[in-house]
């Protein structure tokens, strides 16, 4: 859908001004780590098909960023059939991009692409031993 292209634009650039605007080590040279909470196209569900975060994430690796996914509803072991093709087709490295709420702390930036309590925690959390760290809000 050309709205969704617009919107996945729009989180592009977003995201890469926050990372320019409050990242020393991207000022220093030193690719980017951006940790994204949410990956289906709805929040409690495993269906990514057509989820243009995807898309996003694409981007973003394009740009040199590591990117890194939580999503709680998302486990590739038990994903199946056209899901788990379209995931595999659209997220280079799965089993590594998918990581657990304990493995964000390290991202340079948060991007919240659902509205959920436990993102909104995990943010809440994170918050108090960074406080300066870009959260961009999609949801």
């Amino acid at each position: 859908m050309e709205s969704n292209t617009e919107h996945v634009r729009e989180a592009h650039y977003t995201i890469l001004s926050a990372l320019k605007r409050d990242n020393d080590n991207h000022k220093r040279g030193i690719p980017a780590r951006i940790a994204v909470l949410g990956l289906g196209f709805k929040a409690h569900t495993d269906d990514v098909r057509e989820s243009p975060v995807l898309d996003l994430i694409t981007m973003l690796r394009e740009d040199g960023i590591e990117v890194v996914v939580f999503d709680p509803e998302i486990d590739i072991k038990q994903l199946t059939g056209a899901n788990r093709n379209y995931l595999q087709a659209h997220l280079t490295d799965p089993e590594k991009s998918l990581v657990t709420q304990s493995e964000i702390s390290g991202a340079d930036c948060i991007v919240v692409t659902q509205k959920r309590n436990l993102y909104t925690s995990l943010i809440d959390e994170l918050r108090e031993s960074r406080p300066d760290i870009p959260v961009v809000d999609l949801a």
